[in-house]
C-alpha cells in the first residue's frame, strides 16, 4: 500500500499509535503502521525496511518505552540513513538517550505531555500536511524543464565531433577578444568624458568605511524603482539594472580584549512574518526571510516593508530556511536544495543538491558555508561544486552562522556565538543574549544572523523580531 507516513512506536504506546494513525488518515494522510501493514507471509525486517524506505515522513511516538527500544532505535537509524524527514512526538518527559539523541537531537519536536492529546495530533496532522506539500512542489511535473545539480566536468560527454568543437572554441575565443577590445573602447571613451552615464559609481571596490560602500552602492541602487525593478535614470534610454550592483560590506578591524565581549542593542522592531530564519543587508535595506509565509521579505533598516519576493520553494515545515548574499545575489537553502535568487524579480538563477540537510547559510567572499544543526559543515562553490565537509564542536543546536571578517561566526540554541578561524580553531565566545536581548533559547530554531561591517543582525524566530547589535569597548 502506497503511504505518506511510517509510524514508529514502542509497543507500550499502541493505543497512542492507533490512535494517531486514525487522526492523520482521517485528514487523508496514508499511513504505514505495523503491524497492520506487514504483508503476510513476508518477513518483519525486511518488511519495515521497505516501508520505511517508501515514506515520506518518519513520525517517532518518542516516550519512556520507545527511548530504550533498541527496535525502535533500529527504525529511527534507517529513517536517518535513508534521509527520510524525521519528527519526534514526545508523549513522556523523557529526554533522548545516548543512542537516540544521536539520531534526533537536532531535530524539532512535537512535545505531546499536556492533554487533551487530540490537540497535539491536530498539530502534527497540520506539520505533516505543510510538509507533503512541500515536497510535492519540489517534484516537478512532467515534462518541464526544472534546474538540477550541477554537472562537473567529467559527468558531461562530448556531444559534437572534435574537429567541430575545435571550430566552436575558435569561435568563441575570437568573440571573447572582440568583447574585450569593444570593452576597453568603452572604458576609455567613459574615462575621457566623450559619453557619461548617470549614476555610475566613482568606484566600486569595497573601501575601509561601511558608509562608504553603502553610499556607492545607493548611487546605482537608487529609491524609485520602475515596475521592472530597473532604475530611471535622467536620460529616459538608458537604464541601469540594479542585479548587476555588486555590494559586499567592508571588513573592519577586529576589536581586541573585551570588545567582542560587551554587545549593545542599538534597535528592535517586529518582522514581517512569525519565524524568521535569515537576515541580510544590501546597502540601505535589509531582506529578511520568514518560510512560512512564503516571502523574502525587504525592509528598510527601520523595519518598514519596502518590497516582497515569493520563494522559488514552499519553506514551512520542520527544517528552516537560511540566507545568504554573496554581492550580486541571494542564496537560500530548502532542505538539501540550495538555490541562488535574483534579488529584484525572486527567479531562480541556479540551484543545486547539498549533502545535507542546512538551516544556515553564510557567503566568505567566495564560497557558500551551510550548517546543519547538528554542527555538521559543508562548504560549496557557488556552481555547486563541494570543497569539504567538516565538523564543529559546539554545545547544544546549531542556529544560525555568519562570517565576520576572517572569523566564522555560530550562534547556538542558548544565545551565545562561538568564533572560529579559518582553520575552525576557536577563538573566543560571546552571549548576545544580556546585552542585546535575544532569546536565550531558541527551542531548536533556526535564526538569521549577519554582520554587516559594524553591527550584527539578528533575525529571532522565537520572539518574531529583528535585533541590531553593536559591539561595545
Amino acid at each position: 500500500m502506497a503511504h505518506d507516513v511510517f509510524i514508529s512506536y514502542s509497543s507500550r504506546d499502541k493505543t497512542v499509535a492507533d490512535t494517531m494513525c486514525a487522526t492523520l488518515e482521517g485528514r487523508k494522510i496514508r499511513c504505514w503502521i505495523a503491524p497492520r501493514d506487514i504483508p503476510v507471509g513476508q518477513p518483519w525486517p525486511a518488511a519495515l525496511v521497505e516501508a520505511i524506505g517508501e515514506s515520506h515522513v518518519f513520525v517517532l511516538i518518542l516516550s519512556n518505552g520507545s527511548n530504550n527500544s533498541p527496535q525502535v532505535l533500529r527504525e529511527v537509524a534507517e529513517a536517518m540513513d535513508k534521509g527520510i524527514p524525521a519528527i519526534p512526538f514526545r508523549i513522556d518527559d523523557v529526554q533522548p538517550s545516548k543512542e537516540m539523541g544521536y539520531y534526533i537531537r537536532g531535530i524539532h519536536w512535537l512535545d505531546a505531555m499536556t492533554p487533551p492529546i487530540e490537540k497535539h495530533l491536530k498539530s502534527l496532522a497540520g506539520t505533516i500536511e505543510a510538509l507533503l506539500a512541500a515536497q510535492a512542489a519540489e517534484e516537478s511535473p512532467k515534462g518541464s524543464p526544472q534546474p538540477g545539480p550541477v554537472q562537473t566536468a567529467a559527468d558531461r560527454k562530448p556531444a559534437r565531433p572534435l574537429r567541430r568543437t575545435w571550430a566552436l572554441l575558435l569561435a568563441l575565443l575570437g568573440l571573447v577578444c572582440g568583447i574585450l577590445v569593444l570593452g576597453d573602447i568603452t572604458i576609455s571613451l567613459l574615462k575621457g568624458g566623450i559619453f557619461k552615464i548617470p549614476f555610475w559609481p566613482s568606484s566600486r571596490v569595497p573601501t575601509s568605511d561601511p558608509s562608504q560602500v553603502f553610499e556607492s552602492t545607493r548611487q546605482v541602487f537608487p529609491e524609485s524603482l520602475n515596475t521592472q525593478g530597473a532604475a530611471t535614470l535622467e536620460n529616459p534610454t538608458v537604464t541601469l539594472i540594479p542585479t548587476a550592483v555588486s555590494f559586499v560590506p567592508a571588513e573592519s578591524p577586529t576589536p581586541a580584549g573585551q570588545a567582542w565581549q560587551n554587545w549593545t542593542q542599538v534597535q528592535s522592531f517586529a518582522a514581517p512574518g512569525a519565524g524568521p530564519t535569515g537576515i541580510v543587508r544590501i546597502a540601505d535595506r535589509l531582506w529578511v526571510n520568514v518560510p512560512c509565509s512564503n516571502r523574502i521579505y525587504n525592509l528598510d533598516l527601520q523595519g518598514t516593508a519596502v518590497t516582497e519576493l515569493e520563494m522559488p520553494k514552499s519553506g514551512c515545515g520542520p527544517r528552516d530556511i537560511g540566507l545568504a548574499w554573496d554581492g550580486t545575489s541571494l542564496w537560500g537553502n530548502w532542505w538539501e536544495q540550495v538555490v541562488q535568487i535574483d534579488p529584484i524579480s525572486g527567479q531562480t538563477l541556479s540551484s543545486f543538491t547539498a549533502n545535507m540537510d542546512g538551516c544556515s547559510l553564510a557567503w566568505d567572499g567566495s564560497s557558500l558555508w551551510m550548517v546543519d544543526r547538528q554542527g555538521n559543515l559543508s562548504v560549496y562553490d557557488p556552481q555547486g561544486q563541494h570543497q569539504r565537509s567538516l565538523a564543529i564542536p559546539v554545545f547544544g543546536v546549531v542556529s544560525a552562522i555568519t562570517w565576520v571578517n576572517q572569523e566564522l561566526w555560530m550562534l547556538d540554541e542558548f544565545g551565545n556565538v562561538d568564533r572560529f578561524d579559518r582553520d575552525l580553531k576557536k577563538v573566543g565566545s560571546f552571549s548576545l543574549s544580556a546585552g542585546c536581548g535575544i532569546s536565550s533559547f531558541h527551542k531548536q530554531q533556526s535564526f538569521g544572523l549577519y554582520w554587516d561591517g559594524s553591527s550584527l543582525w539578528v533575525a529571532d524566530s522565537v520572539n518574531n523580531r529583528i535585533y541590531q547589535c553593536a559591539p561595545g569597548s
